[in-house]
């Protein structure tokens, strides 16, 4: 991510602007770096700029490092290349960020040195505009660069329904069951994004030339590998790869057999679509038994009927499917337990075509809003307090924390505000520790 912050000559309000937004990425949990503006001229082909069209290149006459002797048209390989070397230290989690100036020569204009002015007065004005006129356009960019596991939203019913079944006793019933997965799903405190983002995201960069949503590769069935995932965004003209016509291969029953089979003449792409993935399933199946009024009544009925779902095709037994092929697991839109078997031929680079979608009213709607733990603990917080001044048929048995106040829910409102003020002075609440949150 990167875009144009301010212009890059330094004046009171420019100092004042870079301060804000470093202080603002900061405090958001960022940690700014600071990266050479020396790079490959392959990393600025690679990476691009924030503006539109090519930039022509640039380079100094005395590198460093000869390898690195282009001057950089956006702050992405700087970023990546720090984030590669905190990676081969074993730090995976990373946000980071760099506010700086990028070179972007303007198309047609003749860059290069001119003779430097003497030291002994201050140079004429026609001699401060040659040297300005040698230097190119040096705009100041904020670039971001986030590393570490996806979650994904889609499945994030799934995974509260799991871990709640694996910590109830066995006599809980269904409903209990059903509503600690709901407040475990509501009140998660780490971001999980849905997939679909990513099929939206052309709108917002354009050069996105292909998105590929893949499922963690692992053999064991665990909190990695059933709901986190990775994505490929490839960028136009990064690739030699092209788009070619994709062969689908629908199996009501899969087999090994079948897909060598159809993979017999070598087409460029194979997809066998919306395969029962062996990793969900019995998360898929758990959340339908949640959500069904007539289903077991208990947790220990529910696992016995658990035992009896049919497995599903395990993803890490497609990886080596045949030497000729590179095998691509995917999810897939007909449900959170199915994905896609895309084998791609070795012999003939190509590339599944990307059905994109259009941009949300908001983006919001393909992440989750994480509880912030302060929130978390402000209900059992009141609730003690309560218990210590009314009998217990009058204390709450959940706090619900609102991001805002309701307004206007019916004409009554003001009254029960009145109300309302008048029973939190009846009980007289202290000031709490923390109570700005409140």
């Amino acid at each position: 991510m990167q875009t144009s912050a301010v212009p890059a000559r330094f004046t009171a309000s420019t100092v004042q602007a870079l301060r804000r937004v470093a202080s603002s990425l900061a405090s958001a949990g960022l940690t700014e770096v600071l990266a050479y503006p020396f790079v490959a001229q392959a990393s600025n082909d690679l990476f691009g700029s924030a503006v539109a069209g090519p930039v022509a290149a640039m380079t100094v006459a005395n590198p460093l490092d000869p390898d690195a002797a282009a001057l950089r048209t956006s702050l992405l390989p700087g970023l990546v290349t720090v984030a590669h070397r905190n990676l081969s230290r074993g730090l995976t989690d990373l946000a980071l960020f760099e506010v700086g100036t990028v070179f972007l020569p303007e198309s047609g204009a003749s860059y290069g040195s001119r003779p430097l002015p003497a030291g002994d007065a201050r140079p004429s004005d026609e001699v401060l505009g040659a040297l300005r006129a040698s230097i190119p356009p040096q705009p100041w960019h904020v670039g971001a660069l986030f590393l570490g596991d996806l979650r994904s939203h889609a499945h994030l019913p799934l995974f509260a329904a799991a871990v709640e079944l694996a910590r109830a006793p066995s006599e809980m019933t269904r409903a209990d069951l059903y509503e600690r997965a709901e407040q475990r799903a509501q009140h998660d405190e780490e971001l999980v994004i849905d997939p679909a983002l990513f099929l939206a995201l052309r709108s917002a960069v354009p050069q996105l030339a292909s998105v590929q949503v893949r499922l963690k590769a692992g053999t064991f069935h665990n909190e990695l590998t059933r709901f986190r995932y990775d994505v490929v965004l490839r960028r136009e003209g990064g690739a030699e790869a092209t788009d070619v016509p994709v062969r689908t291969l629908p199996l009501a029953e899969f087999s090994v057999d079948a897909v060598r089979a159809a993979l017999a003449d070598e087409p460029p792409i194979l997809v066998v679509p919306s395969l029962r993935n062996d990793r969900l399933v019995r998360e898929a199946a758990l959340v339908e038994v949640l959500s069904d009024a007539n289903g077991p009544a208990t947790v220990a009925d529910i696992q016995q009927a658990l035992e009896h779902v049919e497995p599903g095709v395990d993803p890490a037994d497609l990886v080596d499917l045949d030497p000729r092929y590179d095998t691509d697991l995917v999810w897939s839109a007909d449900g959170c337990d199915r994905f896609d078997l895309v084998l791609r031929s070795r012999n003939q680079p190509s590339r599944q075509p990307t059905v994109f979608t259009d941009a949300p009213p908001h983006w919001s709607v393909f992440a989750n809003e994480p509880a912030q733990p302060a929130a978390k603990d402000l209900g059992p917080t009141l609730r003690a307090h309560v218990r210590a001044s009314l009998p217990d048929y009058m204390v709450p048995t959940a706090f619900v924390v609102l991001q805002a106040l309701p307004r206007y829910l019916f004409p009554l409102y003001p009254v029960l505000w009145m109300f309302a003020a008048a029973w939190l002075v009846e009980v007289s609440f202290p000031r709490l520790a923390g109570s700005r949150s409140l």
